[in-house]
C-alpha cells in the first residue's frame, strides 16, 4: 500500500507539472531559456541532490522507521522556534542518513 501511495503521489506531481505544457502555456524555447540560465542550472543540480537524498531517506526509513519520530520532532521544533516550514520527511531523512554515515566514518 505504501508503494502504491508513493507512486500515486509521483503521478499527480508529474501531471501537475505537465499541465502547462499540454495547454501550450510554456514553449520549448522558454524551457530552454529557463533551464540553461544560471538559476536554472543551480535548480537542476539542487533537485538532483534532493532526489538522491530522498532515495537515501527512503532507505533509512525502511531500515529504521523509528527515525521518523526524530524527524517529526525536529520539524515541530524547526517550525515553532526557527520560523521554518516543514517540507517532508524523505529529504530530511536523506540528510540524516548522510550525517549518520559521516558520524560512523563511512
Amino acid at each position: 500500500m505504501r508503494e502504491l501511495n508513493g507512486n500515486l503521489g509521483i503521478l499527480f506531481l508529474i501531471i501537475g507539472i505537465l499541465i502547462p505544457f499540454a495547454s501550450d502555456e510554456v514553449s520549448i524555447s522558454l524551457i530552454y531559456k529557463i533551464i540553461f540560465s544560471s538559476e536554472g542550472l543551480i535548480a537542476v543540480g539542487v533537485e538532483i541532490c534532493s532526489a538522491i537524498l530522498g532515495n537515501k531517506g527512503v532507505e533509512l526509513l525502511t531500515e529504521n522507521p523509528e527515525i521518523m519520530i526524530g524527524l517529526v520532532f525536529g520539524s515541530i521544533l524547526g517550525s515553532s522556534f526557527f520560523k521554518g516550514i516543514p517540507t517532508g520527511p524523505l529529504v530530511a531523512a536523506g540528510i540524516a542518513a548522510l550525517f549518520i554515515k559521516i558520524l560512523k566514518g563511512f
